[in-house]
């Protein structure tokens, strides 16, 4: 003889389960299903990328920030951010202060652009906290 129920929808509870449970009809435990990729994380900033740079074994990738001041409306500021290419565990990007002012963007993007890597590295330094073990503090300072 046929059983005419009908099955029970996805949305209906099936008396004696618990809605959140992961049990099968014979109650043994399922795994979870499995989580959906993530899409890659884009760049941290929204400007031109402008150079890799290698610092204490680890490379860094500079972009190019334009900085709003409704202030003045007589030239343009930059900053550089400076991100971990190659390992997030190193705290994330680091920006400088506005240290390009420029009458325009065009020209920021160019004077940007005019630092060389050593300069680059040297801003990186500046930007990034102090470190206690720093090799080269002099020692008792």
């Amino acid at each position: 003889m046929m059983d005419d129920t009908p099955p029970p929808d996805d949305d209906q509870t099936v008396p004696g389960v618990d809605p959140g449970s992961t049990a099968d009809s014979d109650g043994a435990a399922q795994a979870p299903p499995p989580a959906e990729p993530r899409p890659p994380a884009g760049p941290p900033s929204d400007g031109p990328h402008l150079a890799t740079v290698s610092h204490r074994g680890h490379f860094w990738d500079v972009y190019i920030e334009i900085v709003d001041d409704p202030r003045r409306t007589d030239s343009v500021k930059g900053r550089l951010c400076f991100s971990p290419a190659d390992d997030a565990a190193l705290g994330g990007p680091v920006r400088t202060a506005p240290i390009l002012i420029e009458p325009s963007y065009q020209e920021v993007i160019h004077r940007a652009r005019s630092f060389e890597e050593h300069q680059l590295v040297g801003l990186l330094r500046s930007a990034l906290p102090d470190e206690e073990d720093d090799e080269d503090a002099a020692p008792g300072s």
